[in-house]
């Protein structure tokens, strides 16, 4: 289920880091989301024109925004979507599949620029998906998403990605710890990890490296240890999964998931951690020596007397 409220925090995040409006597209949209529809005016809209818009799309128009700020130069209102933008004359019938009019069925939802679109088909069994339209190049149309609001998600992530963006995000969160801000800290941190990091985005390798930075700074502010914060379960698995997963890029991560995994009072993973580092993290020694002789490691030593040979 999407989180808008999520999608709308990073989108708040966007307006301040990217004051001078570096993304591609940002001057035209700022970042600025329009008011959503009405369930009342979707479903007017749905009579009209005898279609029932993809669910993911019609989510967006109500519980994110009709157009506005997204990927491009932004996402078209639904009338202006439904009238060609300007760009083309307006579709007589959505629903009809058979007319010769330009893109019957589809939306026009994002002008990509120089004359390339993003269309999302609205009818037939296609309907729902995303489809990226480079005639003005003469390329193939060709499908990039199955899902209107995955697109968009995917888009937003992107930018925190290629921008470097998701370096001020990191460096607010560890500033706010740092004032012992803990609870807002970690809020802050939650979001970010959140940002998928995904394999086809174009990532200098210091931001990849920052992010990597995050994700182990992430888990350090989640022990009780540290913040004195009561130790939330459902939380620490959360961040656990995210993390843990760039544990060989990052081997630090395998220290605090230990740390954080021995507060649940979960020993076989605490052990894993350890296996874990052994392989990959090269201050292994300093780990087992924290290990040895911290007090919150008592327990797991008293669980495990041949530590540290596990």
């Amino acid at each position: 289920m999407t989180d808008f409220n999520e999608i709308k925090k990073k989108m708040e995040l966007l307006k301040r880091y990217d004051s001078s409006f570096a993304a591609f597209g940002s001057k035209t949209h700022k970042y600025i989301i329009n008011p959503v529809l009405s369930e009342s005016d979707i479903a007017k809209f749905e009579k009209i024109e005898q279609v029932n818009l993809p669910k993911s799309y019609r989510d967006y128009l109500k519980y994110l925004g009709d157009g506005g700020a997204g990927p491009n130069y932004g996402i078209y209102s639904l009338q202006d979507a439904r009238n060609g933008a300007g760009w083309y004359l307006p579709i007589k019938d959505l629903n009809n599949k058979e007319n010769d009019d330009d893109s019957p069925g589809e939306l026009l939802i994002s002008h990509n620029g120089c004359g390339l679109f993003t269309w999302l088909k609205v009818s037939g069994p296609s309907a729902g998906e995303v489809w990226y339209d480079g005639r003005a190049n003469d390329e193939d149309s060709r499908l990039i998403n199955n899902n209107f609001l995955e697109w968009y998600k995917n888009w937003l992530d992107s930018i925190f990605f290629e921008t470097g963006f998701i370096a001020y995000l990191g460096k607010e969160a560890f500033e706010l710890g740092k004032k012992r801000l803990f609870k807002e800290a970690i809020e802050l941190f939650k979001l970010g990890i959140s940002i998928e990091c995904r394999q086809h985005y174009t990532i200098r390798p210091e931001v990849k490296t920052i992010y990597l930075q995050i994700l182990c700074n992430s888990l350090y502010f989640i022990q009780n240890d540290n913040t004195g914060l009561p130790i939330d379960v459902e939380l620490n698995q959360f961040f656990l999964a995210k993390s843990l997963s760039y544990g060989k890029e990052n081997p630090a991560i395998y220290f605090n998931a230990a740390c954080v995994y021995n507060e649940m009072k979960d020993f076989t993973n605490v052990v894993k951690c350890i296996q874990l580092a052994k392989q990959y993290y090269n201050d292994y020694e300093m780990m087992i020596e924290t290990i040895k002789k911290e007090p919150v490691f008592s327990e797991f030593r008293k669980d495990h007397p041949k530590f540290p040979n596990l």
